[in-house]
């Protein structure tokens, strides 16, 4: 008996297609992207002779250019070798310029120091030869006995009449006429009348050292070697000063009979 149209078309449904290369693409090609796909690969017996002048043209240009980048390679290292030694031979010559500058930066600077400490010898040696008063080199050099200031005689002398009117300023309701606003240098009788006496307007002699304000009651004295010293020193800075009286041992009670 035939079999029916159902069974026939069940059969049908079960048996496998034959596979056709022609119609179905491969996995391969399914696989590649589209572009790949869509360009046909040219193989060298497919090209024609135009394309094989320009494929040999683009290997003529390769191989120059490759050529060329050989040289320009060669000239860049040659170039490169050249500024390595011209900036050793620049860092060895501004080396040896700094080296040069710190020496002679050193040198002027010991140069210096030495000008400074001599500078300071002087001024010290200076400092012990200058008068507190006058701030000049010392003149008859005379110290005060109760603080062993020295100072130039003539500075002591014109304290010491600075005193008497200082000590006239504070008596002034018993200064008479004769010695109101007295300016000129005190003589030795005009001392006895304001100091000596029972009714004397300054009661005794009494002075200040100039620079401590200690109270003198003796007559300053002289120290010989201090004062050969100093005037040695004065001759050498000044040769025309005729220093005769200045080197001989001066009366150490000439000069104060006025004051004490």
């Amino acid at each position: 008996m035939p079999p029916s149209r159902s069974e026939s078309s069940d059969h049908q449904k079960h048996v496998k297609k034959p596979y056709n290369l022609r119609s179905s693409p491969s996995k391969s090609e399914s696989s590649l992207p589209d572009a790949c796909r869509s360009s046909p690969i040219l193989s060298p017996l497919s090209m024609s002779s135009n394309d094989s002048d320009e494929l040999s043209s683009l290997h003529l240009e390769i191989r120059t250019t490759c050529k060329s980048v050989s040289k320009v390679e060669a000239l860049l290292s040659n170039n490169i070798k050249q500024l390595r030694k011209a900036s050793t031979i620049c860092d060895k010559s501004v080396i040896s310029d700094v080296v040069q500058t710190v020496q002679e930066l050193a040198k002027t600077r010991r140069e210096r120091d030495d000008i400074t400490a001599l500078n300071q010898d002087i001024w010290a040696a200076d400092e012990a030869l200058q008068c507190p008063v006058c701030h000049d080199v010392i003149d008859k050099p005379f110290t005060v006995v109760e603080c062993r200031h020295t100072c130039c005689y003539n500075c002591l002398v014109t304290w010491f009449h600075q005193c008497i009117r200082n000590r006239l300023h504070y008596h002034k309701e018993k200064v008479t006429e004769k010695f109101k606003n007295h300016l000129e240098p005190f003589t030795k009788v005009e001392i006895q009348t304001l100091c000596d006496g029972r009714d004397s307007i300054l009661p005794g002699r009494y002075y200040e050292c100039p620079m401590c304000r200690v109270f003198i009651s003796d007559a300053p004295i002289e120290i010989p070697v201090f004062r050969d010293v100093v005037g040695a020193i004065a001759e050498v800075l000044d040769p025309d000063v005729h220093l005769a009286d200045q080197m001989k041992p001066a009366d150490p009670t000439a000069p104060w009979v006025v004051f004490f």
